[in-house]
């Protein structure tokens, strides 16, 4: 790959997130929407919320230098460096 090449990854809120209810988190579309449908929550998906330090850990393994993260949050404000 070339020197400049940015490898990345991503994450999507509901899928990955894996805390519906905490730190002030207010409901969102799918939290109501699923649960409606008798479909599942996202309780605890991977987990991404109270495991992103080990996923950043995982990101400098494997030289990935760019993520983007989606938190279905209405006022969540998170800073990872890699």
């Amino acid at each position: 790959l070339p020197e400049d090449f940015i490898m990345g990854g991503a994450t999507a809120a509901y899928q990955a997130e894996g805390s519906t209810k905490k730190d002030g988190k207010g409901q969102v579309a799918w939290d109501t929407f699923l649960v409606e449908k008798g479909r599942y929550t996202a309780d605890p998906a991977s987990d991404f919320y109270n495991q992103y330090p080990v996923d950043a850990q995982l990101c400098k393994k494997f030289k990935i230098d760019s993520i983007r993260m989606s938190i279905a949050n209405q006022v969540y404000h998170l800073s990872v460096s890699l």
